[in-house]
């Protein structure tokens, strides 16, 4: 009786071991034979490689890469790349790094001029031609007829299945990042980051012409007048002439009061708006239109006085942002404001270059009549990554994505600590690395960055360049390989004293008044009035504002031009550019 019941009891037992046997091989088979299951998806734990298992997936999906290589074809806007002996835009060492690391084959539908990039595409959608697989967009109205014409699939599911962490705490920090893509709750694109108020203003004042007036780096407008009346009196260049203090240069057709070199936005953003702006001025759920703002009236009158008084030059009408800054690298001014890149170039480029001795330091921006402080903002969502309609490898497309994030941003002992490409983006000599141009090939180094399909975007957190370079300007040793990097671009004197490093000291002041930029809010496709009546409502606008600047018309024209504006069109675009906000924000 004893041994039937054993018998019985072995065989019950051997037959569940069989059953768990069979299900945990299902299991497993399951997950070897889908790249999109939790142990291989290509994106899977932050990007990294994956081992082979004894089951290949299905795709093609082996050890960290693609087997075959999957084909990703797009286009590039810019014919004018520098190559290696022997390379070229099919062929170069990124496209090879492609293959070679993710089993990606990297191919050009077509290359052509920047000024060519969207008439192409307009005729491809014309003619219904096929598309390439990716395609970056840095044109919003170009983006919008694309999701208007079907052309471009939603990547809301792809992205949430395929980034890897990293890349989703990058874009999870604002929201705002997704609002040029996002429509009736889709995303339709991956939007490319920009780094984080690389374009936001400091002001740049020759210390040394301070120095000689014995005055302080002005805190506000009085004192900023009060400074600019001593160096047209002081005559510093020495030529005779009552030199406007102040570099501007109000030529520009899209924004001349906002923007990079000469920027002029801080004197608006000390009356508290900035034109041709959209934000919640007066209410948080609602854009409405900076240059409408009675704000800017004030600040008109305010350049007005300065334009009389001789504290701005009587051609800012004429000049762009180079030749504005011309001003300032050729002595006759001592003020301009302008990014926190700046001082190397023109300023260190052209003004030390021609006088060695003068000297120049980053200063904050001035407080208007009232205490308010502002300037313009970067935005930080740039170019738009679009995918054709029927493209298949959004996993393979999102590895690669992935891995531009985790190398761009590396651990130490990364082959890529050093940077991208030995002899391209850097070269070891005597031992060190050295970025020096003279220890390269040529003397020729190679930005990698420019083959990447999203050419030129550095894909790093927006906001850790900045937090880098001011632990550097403080004294803080680096440690990560992207803080080496940084500190390897200073010379062996800013190494030794950091607050030497005038960029490194530009980053410290602007961070110093970061809560003080402000945003362009809107960040869509030009709205149907826009494309109608905008050009004209621009030139009304220009026209008007210079002319009160220019002292030809009365400030109360301001009041005129706002009347004009709402009745041309201003309200129409007022409504289409809120309907859009509430779309983005409620996607």
């Amino acid at each position: 009786m004893v041994q039937k019941k054993t018998r019985k009891m072995i065989a019950t037992l051997l037959t569940i071991v069989l059953a768990l046997s069979m299900l945990a091989a299902c299991s497993s088979n399951n997950n070897n034979g889908n790249a999109n299951g939790n142990g291989n998806n290509p994106a899977n734990n932050g990007g990294e490689q994956v081992q082979e298992t004894e089951n290949p997936q299905s795709d093609g999906f082996v050890n960290g890469k693609f087997e075959p290589a999957v084909e990703i074809s797009t286009f590039k806007c810019n014919n004018n790349l520098q190559y290696r002996e022997g390379e070229s835009i099919q062929d170069n060492v990124h496209t090879r790094w492609a293959k070679d690391e993710l089993g990606i084959q990297i191919k050009y539908d077509w290359v052509t001029s920047g000024d060519q990039c969207a008439n192409k595409i307009r005729l491809a959608l014309a003619g219904n031609q096929d598309l390439p697989d990716v395609m970056v967009i840095g044109d919003y109205q170009m983006l919008g007829e694309l999701i208007e014409a079907g052309k471009i699939m939603d990547v809301t599911e792809a992205f949430d299945k395929y980034a890897s962490d990293q890349v989703k705490a990058i874009y999870g920090q604002d929201p705002s990042y997704w609002f040029s893509v996002s429509k009736d709750g889709a995303k339709y694109g991956i939007p490319t980051l920009n780094e984080s108020m690389n374009n936001d203003s400091v002001l740049y004042i020759r210390q040394d012409w301070l120095d000689k007036i014995g005055m302080p780096a002005p805190t506000n407008f009085e004192e900023l007048e009060k400074v600019m009346e001593a160096m047209i009196a002081a005559d510093f260049n020495g030529d005779g002439k009552k030199d406007a203090p102040l570099a501007l240069g109000l030529k520009n057709d899209l924004n001349p009061l906002a923007t990079y070199m000469t920027d002029v936005s801080w004197v608006f953003g000390g009356f508290g708006a900035i034109p041709g702006y959209w934000n919640t001025w007066n209410d948080e759920n609602t854009l409405e239109y900076g240059s409408i703002q009675p704000e800017v009236k004030e600040a008109l009158a305010k350049l007005q006085e300065w334009f009389k008084k001789g504290y701005i030059s009587q051609d800012i009408g004429l000049l762009d942002e180079r030749k504005g800054s011309e001003q300032f690298t050729s002595e006759q001014s001592g003020i301009i404001a302008g990014p926190i890149w700046m001082y190397n170039w023109p300023i260190q480029a052209s003004l030390m270059k021609n006088n060695p001795n003068a000297v120049v330091t980053p200063a904050l921006i001035p407080a208007g009549p009232s205490g308010k402080v502002g300037r313009h903002g970067t935005t930080i969502p740039g170019q738009v990554i679009v995918f054709r309609k029927d493209f298949e490898h959004m996993d393979a497309f999102m590895l690669y994505l992935n891995k531009l994030y985790e190398y761009n941003n590396p651990v130490a002992g990364s082959p890529y600590e050093n940077g991208w490409h030995e002899g391209y983006d850097y070269v070891i000599k005597d031992g060190k690395v050295s970025r020096a141009r003279a220890d390269f090939p040529d003397e020729t180094p190679i930005d990698v960055s420019k083959y990447f399909i999203m050419e030129g975007v550095k894909l790093v957190d927006p906001h850790l360049s900045l937090e880098i370079r001011r632990k550097l300007y403080n004294g803080e040793k680096p440690v990560t390989p992207q803080e080496l990097q940084w500190f390897n671009t200073a010379t062996e004197e800013e190494k030794a004293n950091p607050k030497a490093n005038k960029t490194w000291q530009a980053v410290d002041v602007v961070l110093q008044q970061k809560d003080t930029s402000i945003l362009d809010m809107y960040l869509g496709a030009p709205t149907e009035t826009m494309v109608n009546k905008g050009e004209a409502l621009r030139t009304l606008e220009h026209e008007t504002f210079l002319s009160i600047i220019y002292n030809k018309a009365p400030v109360d024209d301001f009041d005129k031009f706002v009347e004009k504006w709402k009745a041309s069109g201003g309200d129409e675009i007022t409504a289409e550019v809120n309907e859009w906000y509430q779309s983005a924000k409620n996607k």
